[in-house]
């Protein structure tokens, strides 16, 4: 899967749009289906119904995606988290590590250094 990181709030702006366009094409449909009651014709009705029916079908399959996009970038977001935490703590270890060998390291110079000034007196 491959994901796409946008800003949170880009995502909300962009599902908010969603929103505001699906609330007035109901409207806009809402207003069809008021002028049709005017009218005898049964068939103009169902038409307008299936067109409604699909409209919702879209709407429920685009919230869908948005929802699963952002379940997928919280996960995301969540591992990313914990990855840095691991390099931390790795990148702690191997100081510590490094810092344990330097301290022997000197040691063992000092301990040489000694060694050879008792050789040479």
């Amino acid at each position: 899967m491959i994901l796409s990181f946008q800003p949170a709030e880009k995502i909300n702006n962009n599902f908010m749009k969603c929103l505001d366009n699906v609330r007035k094409i109901i409207g806009s449909l809402d207003r069809s289906l008021k002028k049709t009651r005017k009218y005898e014709d049964q068939l103009l009705y169902e038409e307008l119904s299936k067109r409604y029916e699909s409209l919702l079908r879209a709407y429920d399959d685009r919230s869908n995606v948005l929802s699963n996009r952002e379940t997928a970038l919280s996960k995301a977001r969540e591992l990313m988290k914990m990855k840095n935490k691991q390099l931390i703590e790795a990148n702690t270890a191997l100081l510590t590590v490094g810092e344990k060998y330097l301290n022997l390291r000197r040691k063992k110079f000092i301990q040489v250094m000694q060694m050879k000034l008792t050789l040479f007196k």
